[in-house]
């Protein structure tokens, strides 16, 4: 969102393991907040965790489909 002093960016990486395959996530989240980002940080990241958790649910829920 603009105008928040935060940011998130990830990646995503689909390989081939055997009969299937492997998501690998990588992300970085940081406020930008002197004195509270790191505490906002905390408290911010299981949120951003269930949406990626989602996002892997609904993918495998695809594939197996």
């Amino acid at each position: 969102a603009s105008g928040v002093p935060a940011s998130f960016s990830a990646s995503q990486k689909l390989t081939a393991q055997g009969e299937g395959s492997v998501l690998t996530t990588n992300s970085e989240f940081s406020i930008n907040v002197p004195l509270l980002g790191g505490k906002l940080e905390e408290k911010a990241a299981p949120y951003l965790e269930r949406v990626l958790n989602a996002e892997t649910a609904v993918l495998a829920d695809y594939v197996a489909k």
